[in-house]
């Protein structure tokens, strides 16, 4: 398979987004193009693959968005390959993993790498643990915001903690924020907040969960 080509290319910034696997995932590599130093976003499958993408940058760090079975089914053979970049999960998430994490993310931790520092947000409702990540107008989301709606939720509660993260946390940055989620296509942060407006201005179940889409439910 060719090697991705930039899906961003910026003075400051450049990004590769491939998919992955069975379940179509994202995956990301991020870097800084003045020093080729750059970071690694989830590990769901296709290892070679994922090595094939990340050759020429100089990885400073792999970080997992969430710890789902999806996202992490390369995360030992990755690591095996890069044995002293340090990789990173929230606390929250790190006993799903196969082996420890080389250290924890905490939320609003920066990872510099270059002139670029990336900012953990931490997001839970998917996942205990899910932390989306922000470097300017650029959010990484996992599985916490897809065009549409939020992330698979497996209760109401769940499903409240997600909005509440999603609100709080996401909704209060600029309209012109770029997201970039687990899987599918790229959204936009304004057009998230008015789809989901129209959500919130509609009665719902208190026990509504699972797939939820803004603008049907």
């Amino acid at each position: 398979m060719t090697s991705a080509t930039y899906h961003y290319q910026g003075p400051d910034l450049l990004i590769k987004k491939f998919v992955v696997g069975p379940y179509s995932n994202n995956c990301y590599v991020v870097s800084d193009p003045a020093t080729q130093a750059g970071v690694l976003i989830d590990t769901p499958f296709e290892p070679e693959r994922i090595l094939k993408e990340v050759a020429g940058v100089e990885l400073r760090y792999i970080l997992i968005t969430h710890s789902h079975f999806d996202h992490i089914q390369a995360w030992d053979a990755v690591r095996a390959a890069f044995p002293g970049v340090p990789a990173g999960v929230h606390a929250a998430d790190a006993d799903k993993l196969s082996s420890p994490p080389s250290f924890i993310l905490e939320d609003r931790q920066e990872l510099a790498f270059g002139k670029i520092r990336l900012r953990a947000i931490h997001t839970p409702g998917h996942t205990p643990g899910g932390t989306c990540l922000l470097y300017g107008k650029h959010l990484f989301s996992g599985d916490v915001l897809f065009p549409n709606g939020p992330g698979h939720t497996a209760s109401g509660e769940d499903l409240r903690q997600l909005i509440a993260s999603i609100t709080s946390r996401l909704f209060v940055l600029p309209d012109d924020v770029r997201v970039y989620p687990g899987h599918g296509a790229d959204a936009l942060l304004g057009e998230e907040k008015r789809k989901y407006h129209a959500f919130a201005s509609k009665p719902h179940p208190t026990d509504l969960h699972g797939d939820i889409d803004w603008t049907k439910s």
